[in-house]
């Protein structure tokens, strides 16, 4: 199972497209997993987005899961998904321009993922 974290700071308009991305990068590989989205102290309606978005996406092998938190920064909210995260390998999804550039990148250790600190 690969956990993807999705931080979000006032993302309500990018958040549908961001997390149907995500999806289609588990569904066409057929790989299991969970996308966590980690609001980071949004204001405007991230968290509506995110419920609205998630009845509209495939489930079979995937969750969903909506973390919302004060805001502490990005990076801060990608300690708190990686923490939620229900186990395997993590990934901060930076979105530029896919999750993941290639489907080996989920095979490698965590500091050799795009994004990686």
């Amino acid at each position: 199972m690969l956990s993807l974290i999705l931080p979000a700071y006032n993302e309500a308009r990018r958040l549908p497209a961001s997390l149907a991305a995500c999806a289609e990068f588990f569904v066409a590989r057929g790989l299991p997993g969970e996308i966590i989205v980690v609001d980071d102290g949004s204001s405007d309606a991230t968290p509506r987005a995110f419920a609205d978005t998630v009845q509209t996406l495939p489930r079979g092998h995937l969750e969903y899961r909506y973390l919302g938190l004060e805001h502490r920064g990005k990076g801060g909210a990608v300690k708190a998904g990686v923490l939620a995260a229900a186990c395997g390998p993590a990934l901060d999804a930076l979105l530029w321009p896919r999750p993941v550039q290639s489907p080996r990148a989920c095979q490698t250790e965590p500091a050799h993922w795009p994004g990686a600190r």
